[in-house]
């Protein structure tokens, strides 16, 4: 007697079943995932953005106001812990501390009169950074 099989067995579709399970999760990670680096590169541009209109602001300025002013601390250009100025900024619903410090007379570890090197920090999240540095002049 021949008999015909028809249909697949229980093992089958349960194996089949788990196997689609598997590929569901392992696409619904890679979702979630994607949002996450998402919601990063859009708060990097933001801080970049932030730190470029920091930076414009800086250079629209005189030479000598306050804004822009050292705290008479020497050296302190990477200093995050006491910057010479602080600010937060909101996009949306996102935070950001804007953090300057102003070294006169310094370029690039040289002393130059007339120039004041502005170090601008952007963080975000309590772990991420985005730094700018900006050469102001004493332009008559």
């Amino acid at each position: 007697m021949n008999c015909v099989k028809r249909g697949l067995t229980l093992v089958e579709i349960l194996v089949a079943l788990s196997i689609l399970l598997i590929a569901i999760i392992f696409a619904a990670n890679l979702g979630v995932g994607a949002a996450q680096l998402n919601r990063r590169a859009k708060r990097q541009a933001d801080a970049r953005i932030i730190a470029f209109k920091f930076a414009e602001m800086f250079r629209s300025l005189n030479y000598s106001d306050t804004t822009i002013q050292d705290d008479g601390d020497v050296n302190d250009l990477d200093d995050t812990d006491h910057p010479d100025h602080k600010r937060v900024v909101q996009i949306e619903d996102y935070k950001y501390t804007v953090m300057w410090n102003v070294a006169d007379n310094m370029l690039y570890d040289s002393a130059v009169v007339g120039i004041k090197t502005i170090k601008i920090f952007v963080l975000w999240a309590h772990k991420y950074k985005y730094t700018l540095t900006v050469i102001k002049g004493n332009v008559p």
